[in-house]
């Protein structure tokens, strides 16, 4: 998958840099790293080879496949250094020197030449090869465990994505879960990928209010499931405790569970739920749309939407984006009949027009997710009615009280790497709240743009904030960037 570097935050960048500063952590942390899928993909198997020297004779191919076998062994410990451990399973991106170590070992045993084996020789090998047998083997062992999950949840998952969606008339439902290669191997279904290693913006979006947006605003999955208490944790802040998760899905099924150890204390919603403007018999603008739409698929029908939702002027700046997600919905009978472009065209002047043109074409156009990103920030702005505060380090800088949210063009990789800091300063108390967080938690940043926006610290939820001082700070120097001591709104 194109983006699993993002959705798991590595960036060779940065770890190159710490290669190159020979930073004590980062070569600790790698060099386990490089054992465990070295001795996971029996890389030292290869040491058996060295004994046979005394008793093969060697030909141009075997000497190649055997510098194969090596250099894929060296791979896999460049690997190591450059990307770090992978997520979930983590010997899942090197899995294939497996079969090359072994083709090798194995076809070297078959090349023992007659003529080279003497009685000498050959005891000389076999003592040889029990110690380094017993080396390999004690190396390579890896103790049992089970890779991946099993299907029969993921089955009943994807039976009731089917039902719900037949029960309610959506063609082709938009889901949201965490099972992606299970679920999108029957291609009955839009997926946002929760696990964000399948869909693009979730991937490169971190948890956080611009988040909140995308899922609740602009996806809008038409069927979610949570199930994974890591998952419902995951996006706890961002989705599912947000007020408007509740407001705008209903329930086919529902119990609430303990958060336990992956967030102490709380209670998360644990079942399947449908997006209340989609169900049948809604009446909602989507709904309607849909059913028009998915009867006569045709430009005259998308237009006619397009000038209706314009004409109606919502406040909200996301009011229009169903058109866009009914479209992709229809998108493939849709390019039956009509060019991209004419597609396209429809939505130039949407008021979510990157996110239009990301879900209509995102797949010839690999730019779009990033520039459907940036475009959140605008929408954030503008649907919470921030105000811009000032401007600090470059940064223009905005809050409605509740979330603040940075953004500066010319970004340079020293601003995106700097942490952030924000002390909040409550009315009636002497001390503040402290915050730091990195960019990579909490923006984005694509050419020279970076956009960063979370929300003020909880402890100063239904609190008067009188202002905040906020900044970076640049590790090197053991110093401020930049400083700024701004109102909270």
């Amino acid at each position: 998958v194109p983006n699993t570097a993002v959705a798991q935050r590595i960036s060779l960048g940065h770890r190159l840099d710490q290669l190159l500063a020979f930073h004590g952590p980062y070569i600790n942390t790698s060099i386990e790293t490089a054992k465990t899928l070295l001795s996971a993909h029996g890389a030292w198997y290869l040491l058996l080879l060295a004994p046979l020297v005394l008793v093969t004779r060697y030909k141009r191919q075997h000497v190649l496949l055997i510098l194969l076998a090596a250099c894929s062994a060296a791979m896999v410990l460049l690997h190591a250094f450059a990307f770090g451990p992978a997520r979930i399973e983590p010997m899942r991106t090197t899995t294939g020197m497996t079969a090359i170590v072994w083709m090798a070992v194995i076809y070297s045993f078959t090349k023992i030449s007659l003529a080279r084996l003497t009685v000498k020789r050959a005891v000389l090998c076999a003592i040889m090869l029990v110690p380094f047998a017993v080396f390999t083997a004690a190396k390579s062992y890896i103790p049992p465990y089970y890779l991946g999950w099993a299907t029969d949840l993921f089955e009943s998952h994807r039976r009731e994505f089917a039902a719900a969606g037949r029960e309610h008339g959506i063609s082709v439902p938009t889901v949201s879960m965490i099972d992606l290669g299970a679920i999108s191997w029957y291609k009955q279904f839009n997926v946002v990928d929760m696990t964000r290693l399948g869909s693009r913006v979730v991937a490169a979006v971190p948890n956080g209010p611009l988040l909140s947006d995308y899922y609740l605003e602009l996806a809008a999955p038409d069927l979610a499931v949570t199930h994974n208490l890591w998952h419902i944790c995951s996006h706890h802040e961002s989705v599912y405790n947000d007020d408007r998760f509740a407001m705008r899905y209903a329930s086919i099924r529902e119990k609430l569970v303990e958060g336990y150890r992956y967030c102490p204390g709380e209670k998360l919603r644990q079942g399947l739920y449908i997006r209340r403007d989609v169900m049948q018999g809604a009446d909602s603008h989507e709904r309607r749309f849909m059913d028009a739409l998915h009867l006569q698929p045709s430009l005259e029908t998308i237009a006619d939407e397009v000038a209706a939702c314009a004409v109606r002027a919502a406040p909200s700046p996301y009011a229009c984006a169903y058109i866009a997600r009914a479209v992709y919905r229809e998108k493939p009978r849709l390019l039956e009949r009509y060019p991209l472009a004419a597609i396209s065209a429809l939505f130039k002047a949407s008021r979510t027009a990157a996110f239009d043109a990301f879900l209509i074409e995102g797949h010839v156009n690999n730019e779009a997710y990033k520039q459907a990103i940036l475009s959140l920030f605008d929408l954030l702005v503008e649907s919470r009615g921030m105000a811009r505060l000032g401007a600090g380090g470059g940064y223009e800088i905005y809050s409605d009280g509740k979330v603040i949210a940075y953004r500066k063009e010319g970004c340079s990789r020293a601003d995106y790497e700097y942490p952030f800091l924000l002390n909040t300063f409550i009315a009636g108390r002497d001390e503040h709240i402290h915050h730091g967080f990195g960019m990579d938690a909490r923006g984005f940043r694509h050419g020279g743009t970076c956009i960063v926006a979370k929300h003020f610290p909880t402890e100063a939820e239904d609190s008067e904030i009188t202002h905040i001082i906020t900044g970076q700070w640049n590790p090197q120097k053991r110093n401020y960037a930049w400083r700024i001591t701004l109102p909270s709104h």
